[in-house]
């Protein structure tokens, strides 16, 4: 499983699996605030919409965003694919800058918001957008026969 800590490294044609590590009202929502000041109240909603994965090698992944769960990986799975937001390499990070894919994860928020005065309410929408980015290393594992070998 390629993680961005050194010496991790992912291989080509295994799963990957993306999530959001410490999932909370402000990294995938659904958040709410209200804010008052003497008469006028102002509240905002915001839900993360989905996430788009660039994965570095040319790839990207959509994947839905707090109103879908994530599922973070733990060994148990082994090879198995994410059942909910994944990806396959299929070539190595060896020629990349650093050796390194960098993969950008951008989610998408909508933001409501309502102000209420004593002379009546208003309201709109907001689209943001927030991106973090990290380096995972990929490489190819190669197997190698030897004549008189079992299997061979």
């Amino acid at each position: 499983m390629p993680e961005d800590i050194e010496g991790r490294v992912g291989l080509v044609g295994m799963p990957v699996w993306m999530w959001v590590e410490n999932p909370s009202p402000e990294t995938i929502g659904p958040m709410q605030r209200v804010v008052t000041s003497g008469p006028v109240v102002v509240t905002l909603n915001a839900t993360m919409m989905a996430v788009n994965w660039d994965m570095g090698d040319g790839g990207h992944v959509l994947c839905p965003g707090a109103l879908a769960p994530f599922t973070p990986y733990t060994d148990v799975a082994g090879d198995a694919p994410s059942p909910t937001c994944g990806y396959r390499y299929n070539r190595s990070s060896l020629t990349e800058p650093g050796k390194q894919f960098e993969v950008t994860a951008s989610s998408t928020w909508q933001v409501t918001w309502t102000a209420t005065t004593p002379a009546g309410a208003t309201g709109g929408v907001i689209p943001m957008a927030r991106s973090s980015s990290t380096n995972i290393s990929v490489g190819e594992n190669q197997v190698l026969v030897l004549p008189g070998t079992p299997g061979a």
